[in-house]
Order: structure tokens, then sequence, then C-alpha cells
């Protein structure tokens, strides 16, 4: 028996490096002997439940089948297989499942419910609707189901109802098998009190009649006065209805005037308007020399995120002059066409601005721009581009393709950085 345990310990163990047993030195490797091993299993020892019973004697090889088949030893204590957590020998097992287990499966005998057996003789019972029940009444009758017991009581002899004539004053309660007794006993009370409900009946409908002639009288009133007030509205509208012709009559008359008049301040207005627009740019001129606004620079954020993700990025809008035309940059910092994957690439656009009804169609110039460099005012890189330009808008007008190589817009040195905490300026200025 101590071999069998000893030699099961050592089944779970595999090769592995830990400490020593007898030095607690690190790195000690143990190895099972297979030798011995199969000289232990083939050792003749009793089965453990000997003391229960058990008359097995076999190699220590079999020990473990004989006590875990179920046609092994029936001295072996197993838990029941319904889990209600009893614990019996194995040859105790059949029979607690099969008639003792409060959790095993049986079909309720009335309704063929399956469930367990603590839930159909427990608390199905009280809910089942085939369960056999007594007359509530003791009329004799003990397996009414219970969903029929309402019905069994609508026919119950036991059961006690009130008398027919109750609508009529008859207070009587009693049986349903004494009540034809009870009417028979009673008929003659019942008819005297028929005859008063009928009298009472009479009156009331009497009552009704007189309240519904008087009723009829008011809505004849009612009617009459609704017609004549009728006749006076219908003379009210033909009259407003003349007044209304006349008054839309007049209306298209001041209609007609006021569109004439309309036409003549408009061409008025126009012939303003074109004065006001004149002197509006002679005065954005005079302006422009007095505060030039040029160069314009423009700073890009976020570059490494537009330059990872080969995202097109649009500047906010500028313009050439006070008055002058709407420009837009567009960066493509990984490249476009010619430029694509080696260089960065710069685009202008001339965009609908507020002032191109008193401008030139053809814009025309040149223009430069920029790349700053952000640690000292030299070594910028900047390109020109000489404009004879389209009269549309959204369409790039300056366009480089190849503006500065990845190469030279990533280099860092002791005078020159044109990325700097993760930005780039451009100035953008018209060449004169």
């Amino acid at each position: 028996f101590f071999f069998f345990f000893f030699l099961q310990k050592a089944k779970k163990s595999t090769i592995l490096s830990d400490a020593c047993p007898m030095c607690r030195k690190d790195g000690f490797t143990s190895v099972p002997n297979k030798q011995n091993e199969r000289a232990v299993l083939s050792l003749r020892i009793r089965c453990t439940n000997t003391e229960s019973g058990c008359g097995w004697i076999g190699e220590m090889f079999d020990i473990t089948g004989h006590l875990q088949s179920s046609s092994g030893c029936q001295f072996q204590e197993i838990e029941c297989s319904n889990s209600c957590g009893k614990i019996l020998q194995r040859r105790y097992m059949a029979d607690h499942v099969e008639t003792e287990c409060p959790c095993r499966r049986i079909s309720c005998p009335y309704c063929n419910l399956m469930g367990e057996y603590q839930f159909i003789e427990g608390a199905h019972k009280e809910e089942c609707s085939e369960f056999p029940t007594p007359c509530p009444n003791d009329c004799g009758i003990d397996n009414i189901p219970s969903k029929c017991i309402e019905g069994h009581r609508k026919e119950c002899p036991l059961e006690v109802v009130q008398c027919q004539y109750h609508n009529v004053g008859c207070e009587a309660k009693t049986t349903r098998k004494e009540m034809t007794e009870h009417d028979q006993e009673k008929m003659g009370e019942h008819l005297l009190l028929m005859k008063s409900a009928f009298i009472d009946a009479q009156v009331k409908l009497a009552d009704s009649y007189e309240k519904l002639a008087d009723a009829h009288k008011k809505l004849a009133n009612k009617q009459e006065k609704l017609e004549v007030a009728l006749l006076g509205v219908q003379g009210n509208l033909e009259h407003s209805e003349v007044k209304l012709a006349d008054i839309e009559q007049e209306t298209e008359g001041r209609i007609t005037d006021l569109e004439s008049g309309l036409e003549e301040k408009t061409k008025l207005l126009g012939v303003l308007l074109s004065k006001w627009q004149i002197s509006l740019h002679t005065r954005a001129a005079q302006l422009l020399s007095d505060n030039q606004s040029w160069p314009v620079f423009v700073k890009m954020p976020d570059f490494e995120m537009y330059m990872a993700n080969c995202i097109e990025w649009y500047s906010t809008s500028f313009y050439t002059h006070l008055g002058g035309y709407k420009l837009q940059l567009k960066v493509c910092p990984d490249g476009i066409d010619a430029g694509d994957g080696t260089d960065m690439s710069v685009f202008m656009y001339r965009m609908a601005g507020e002032f191109d009804g008193g401008l030139p169609k053809m814009l025309k110039g040149t223009y430069k721009v920029t790349l700053m460099n952000q640690i000292c005012d030299s070594w910028h890189h900047s390109a020109s581009y000489n404009v004879y330009a389209t009269k549309g808008y959204s369409k790039a007008f300056w366009r480089c393709e190849k503006f500065i190589s990845h190469h030279d817009l990533e280099r860092i040195t002791a005078t020159c950085q044109f990325v700097k905490d993760d930005c780039v300026i451009f100035e953008v200025r018209e060449v004169y």
C-alpha cells in the first residue's frame, strides 16, 4: 500500500532542475528510474478497501483501473453522478441514483413535466395544472384537475349562490341544489318583489319621458336661435366679400405703383453701387501704399503627422494686398507626381475673394515661396514662379512638385533647421 502511493507521487514528477534535497544546492537534476518503476508496479498488493470487505489481490499496475472502473471495486466510495453531494460505496450508488437521490430526473405523473425529484415533489405540485384537487365544497369529487376547479364550482350542487331574484330585493343565499326548493317556497314573495320593481321602473320611465320631452323642446329652441344667427353670419359674410374685393383691387393698384418705383430705385442703387466699388478700390490702393502687409508668413503645425500619413495640408487664405486677390497654399509633405516619395511639393491656389469684382480677371506677376530656416536668418530655401494666371478658381496657378528634397528638409546643422517643434514656416511674397 505504501509503495502504491509512493509510486503515484513519483509518476507526477518529471525531469526538473531544482535544489538538491540533501545539500540544497541549485542545479540538481532528477531522472525517474524506469527499471525500478516496473519492478514496483509488478508487486502484488491488496485493494485499499480491504478493511471494508474487498478481497481483490493483484499487481500494483492494475490498482488504478480496479478502483476507478464502474465494474471494479464495489467498496470504493464515489460521489453521486447527479451532483447531489452524496458519497457512497459503488455497490449502493445504483439504488441511490434510481430511488433515493433528490436530484434524480423524474416526470410529473399528472402533466408529464420533466424535472428533478425535489422540484417535482415540492414546488411543482402547488403549480401543476393537472394536479388532482378535492372539491372545496366537499361535494364528494376528489380528483378534479386544479385548472378545472373554477369551472366545477359553477356547476357544483354544494356551491353557495345568490337567489336569482337578488336584483329585485331577495337577499337569500343557499347551495345550488337547495336553490330550486327556495324558489318554490318563496314564489309569492318573488312575485311581489317583481311587481314592486316593475312599478318603480314605470315611474322612472315616466320621469325619463318628461325629461326627454323638455330636452327636445330646449333643443328645438336652440336650433331656431342658431338658424337666425346663421342667417346673420351669411349676411355679414356677403358684405365682407364685397369689401374684400374692393381691398384687393386697391392693393393691386398700390403694388403696381410700388413695382414701378422699385425699378427706378434699383437702377439708381446700381449706379451708386458702381461708384462705391470704384471708391472702395481707390481707397484700398491708398491704404496698401501706407500699410503693405506682404510678405505673408504661413505656419504649418503637426508636420510629422502629415508627413507620416501622406496627408495634404491647406493653409488659411490670405490676400496679395489689401483689396487684392485671395490665395491659399497647399503642401504635400510626402510629395506628389514628380516629387512623390522623394520631395516635398508646394502649390498655390487662387480662391474666390470678396474683391474679385473690382480686379482684373487675369492674375499676373512673379510669386516667391520660401521655406524658412528656423534657427538663423539665412540659408532659407525658396522657389519663384512667373504667373500669367488662370481666370478660374481652386486651381494651382503656382506649383513646384520638387520644392525641397526630403534629405535637405530633414537635415539639421548648427546653422540650418527647417523642421522645428513639429512645424515648418513658409514666406509668400510677390516679386515686382
